[in-house]
C-alpha cells in the first residue's frame, strides 16, 4: 500500500505532464490517508481547476482555508477559481468592442457549406446540438476579416473525447491533439476535446472553436507566412475577454526584469525564451488589441494578404502600419497603459 507521500509524488509527475485527471486521482487518494494535508487540497483544486472542474476546485480549496484560514496561496487559487466560474457560467460568444465597429452584417450559413462536424461513435453528441455555435461563431469571424470559402473546400472539425486514452487514431503522428491540449488548427483541420458531462462544455467548445478558427482563417489570408505573436494575438483577442487575474498576473510579472528584458523583441514571443508561454499569449493579445487601436483594423488585414504576396512580415508591416511591428511593441511597452489595465 502506498504512501500518502507515494501518492503526492505521482500526482505531481502526472500534472508536470498535463495529465490533470490522472493526477486528481493521485492526490485525492493521498488525501483519504491524511485529511488534513494542506498541500494535498491546494494541488488537487489545480487540478481541478486546469480541467474546469470548478464546483469541485472551490469545494476542496474551501477545505484547504478551513485548514488554514487565510492562507495566501488558498485565498487567490479560490478567488481566481470563482472568478472562472462566474466567467464561463456567463460568457456570450461576441467579437471585443474594438473590433465590432470593423465587422459588417453578416448572415449565418448552412453550417455544411463551410465545416464537416465529425463525432466519434463514443461521443453521446448529436450534430445537431452544435450547428448553431459553429455557424454563429465561424461566420462572425470569417466576416471581420472578410474571408470567404473561395475554393467551396470545407474545413473538417473533429471533436475527440476528454479523455486522451480515447483519442481517434490518425494517419499522421503530428496530426494527434496532445493530451494536455483543448483544440488544435493544423491543415484545414480543428480538433476540439470535448466532454458532454461537463455543464459548461458548449461555453468551452464555443471558446476554443473561435480561436481555432481565428488561425484557419489566418492560416489562408497570409499562405501561412503570419508571424504567431499576430496570429496568436489575433486568436485570443477573439475567442474571450480577458479575466481579471489574468491581467493581474501579467502586471505582476511586467514587473520582473528578466521577463521584460526577455521579450523586448515580437520574435521572443513564444520562442520559449521567457520560459513563461502563458504570459507570452497575454502579451501577444494585449500588444495586439493595442496595435489595432492605434492603426485601425483594415491595414492589419492588407498586412496578411501581402504576406501570402510572399511579402516577408517585416516588409508587409512596414508598409501597411507604416513602421516596423518591433517599432510599435516598443512603443507598447513603454506606455504606461499597458502597466494599468
Amino acid at each position: 500500500m502506498w504512501t500518502r507521500d507515494q501518492y503526492f509524488q505521482n500526482a505531481t509527475y502526472e500534472y508536470k505532464n498535463r495529465r490533470y485527471e490522472i493526477a486528481a486521482k493521485y492526490y485525492s487518494a493521498g488525501l483519504r490517508i491524511d485529511p488534513r494535508s494542506l498541500v494535498g487540497y491546494l494541488d488537487l483544486g489545480k487540478c481541478y481547476e486546469m480541467l474546469g472542474r470548478w464546483p469541485e476546485a472551490v469545494k476542496v480549496l474551501e477545505q484547504a482555508l478551513r485548514l488554514s484560514p487565510g492562507h495566501p496561496t488558498a485565498l487567490r487559487r479560490y478567488t481566481r477559481v470563482k472568478e472562472e466560474q462566474r466567467f464561463y457560467e456567463n460568457f456570450q460568444p461576441a467579437l471585443p468592442k474594438l473590433l465590432s465597429q470593423f465587422c459588417p452584417p453578416f448572415r449565418t450559413p448552412d453550417i455544411s457549406r463551410d465545416v464537416l462536424l465529425h463525432v466519434p461513435a463514443e461521443l453521446p453528441v448529436k450534430k445537431n446540438e452544435l450547428s448553431y455555435p459553429i455557424a454563429f461563431n465561424t461566420t462572425e469571424i470569417s466576416s471581420l476579416f472578410r474571408y470567404s470559402h473561395i475554393d467551396q473546400i470545407p474545413v473538417n472539425l473533429l471533436l475527440l473525447p476528454s479523455s486522451p486514452s480515447l483519442d481517434l487514431k490518425h494517419t499522421s503522428n503530428d496530426s494527434f491533439l496532445p493530451p494536455w491540449a483543448v483544440g488544435k488548427y493544423q491543415n484545414r483541420q480543428i480538433y476540439v476535446r470535448y466532454d458532454p458531462k461537463n455543464r459548461l462544455m458548449k461555453t468551452l467548445f464555443s471558446i476554443v472553436l473561435r480561436h481555432e478558427w481565428v488561425h484557419f482563417v489566418i492560416d489562408q489570408l497570409s499562405g501561412g507566412k503570419c508571424p504567431n505573436w499576430l496570429d496568436e494575438g489575433l486568436a485570443a483577442l477573439i475567442s474571450r475577454p480577458l479575466m481579471d487575474s489574468e491581467k493581474y498576473c501579467l502586471m505582476k510579472n511586467q514587473k520582473e526584469s528578466d521577463f521584460v528584458i526577455s521579450n523586448k523583441t515580437l520574435s521572443t514571443l513564444f520562442s520559449g525564451i521567457s520560459g513563461k508561454i502563458f504570459l507570452d499569449y497575454l502579451q501577444a493579445r494585449l500588444f495586439v488589441e493595442w496595435l489595432v487601436g492605434e492603426v485601425s483594423w483594415q491595414p492589419i488585414l492588407d498586412s496578411m494578404r501581402k504576406m501570402k504576396e510572399e511579402v516577408e512580415p517585416s516588409v508587409a508591416f512596414r508598409e501597411t502600419i507604416g513602421d516596423d511591428a518591433d517599432e510599435f511593441y516598443h512603443r507598447f511597452q513603454t506606455q504606461s497603459t499597458c502597466q494599468t489595465l
